[in-house]
C-alpha cells in the first residue's frame, strides 16, 4: 500500500523534501537506485519494487539466541506519566488505572520459570523486594520495571544486564 501526500502549505525556501535530501545523500555515497530526479521517477521506482515483491510474502527471520538467565536479564524501565508528574501522582483515581506504575517486575513466563518464581512471588532487584507479574508481552530475556518509584531509583540505565534473585 502506497500513500500519496500533497503539501497543505508552501514550505520555506530553504526546506527540501525528504526524498530530495536522501537522493543527494545516496548519490554522494555512490549507492544504487538513487538516480531519480523528480518525485514521479522515485514513485515509479518504488511502485516497480513493490510489484516485483508482491508475489513473495514478506518474512523477517531473526536469529536470536536466548541468553542464559543466570547471566542476567535486560532491564527495560518504563516511566508512567502518573508517576513522573508531581500533581497527578497523588490522585488516587489516576493511580488505579492500568497505565499507572506498579511496584513490580514484569517477566516473560519462560524467564520467570527459569528463575523459579511464579506470578505474585517476590524477587530481589537491586536493593528492593518487588512482586513478580508474569506477562507474555514482555520480551524473552528481559524484564520491565516502572521508573520513578523509590524501589527502582538505584537501578542501572535501561538496557543494562541485571540479575534478579529469588527471595
Amino acid at each position: 500500500m502506497v500513500q500519496n501526500l500533497t503539501p497543505a502549505l508552501k514550505t520555506p525556501s530553504d526546506v527540501r523534501a525528504t526524498w530530495r535530501v536522501l537522493r543527494v545523500l545516496g548519490a554522494e555515497l555512490g549507492l544504487p537506485d538513487f538516480a531519480f530526479n523528480d518525485y514521479a521517477a522515485l514513485k515509479a521506482q518504488v511502485d516497480g519494487a513493490l510489484l516485483v515483491n508482491q508475489a513473495e510474502p514478506m518474512a523477517v527471520k531473526l536469529a536470536v539466541t536466548p541468553r542464559p538467565i543466570d547471566r542476567g536479564l535486560v532491564l527495560n524501565a518504563l516511566g508512567s506519566i502518573y508517576t513522573m508528574d508531581a500533581v497527578v501522582r497523588r490522585a488516587a483515581a489516576l493511580q488505579g488505572t492500568p497505565i499507572a506504575a506498579t511496584n513490580s517486575v514484569k517477566l516473560h513466563p519462560d524467564d520467570a520459570f527459569g528463575i523459579g518464581v511464579s506470578h505474585g512471588a517476590t524477587v530481589i532487584l537491586g536493593s528492593a523486594a518487588l512482586a513478580v507479574d508474569v506477562d507474555k508481552s514482555v520480551p524473552k530475556g528481559g524484564f520491565i520495571v516502572s521508573l520513578g518509584l523509590d524501589s527502582t531509583l538505584d537501578l542501572p540505565p535501561t538496557g543494562s544486564i541485571v540479575n534478579i534473585l529469588k527471595r
